[in-house]
């Protein structure tokens, strides 16, 4: 899954930035997400440009976090979006 690219699903979500958190809501209405800073990079970097690999490595440069760690949890985390329907996976850019 480390080489794929993942891609916001704007078809399946509504999001907005309120109070400087991203709050990310699912067209039905139902659930909300709010995102932390880490989870609003994560989100941005989620534009089919990058693989998780690449996103991870983003997320270890910009944040106080083992690279380890951050490989793990931007994993776990884009798959959590991805079984929502908020962003596809891509094998290709």
């Amino acid at each position: 899954m480390e080489n794929k690219y993942p891609c916001r699903n704007e078809q399946n979500c509504v999001w907005r930035m309120i109070d400087g958190e991203l709050i990310i809501l699912s067209k039905e209405g139902q659930w909300i997400h709010e995102l932390n800073g880490v989870g609003l990079e994560i989100w941005n970097a989620c534009d089919g440009k990058l693989t998780i690999s690449e996103i991870a490595d983003k997320i270890y440069g910009e944040f106080d976090i083992e690279k380890e760690v951050a490989e793990a949890d931007v994993q776990s985390f884009i798959e959590e979006l991805a079984q929502k329907g908020l962003v596809t996976l891509h094998q290709d850019k």
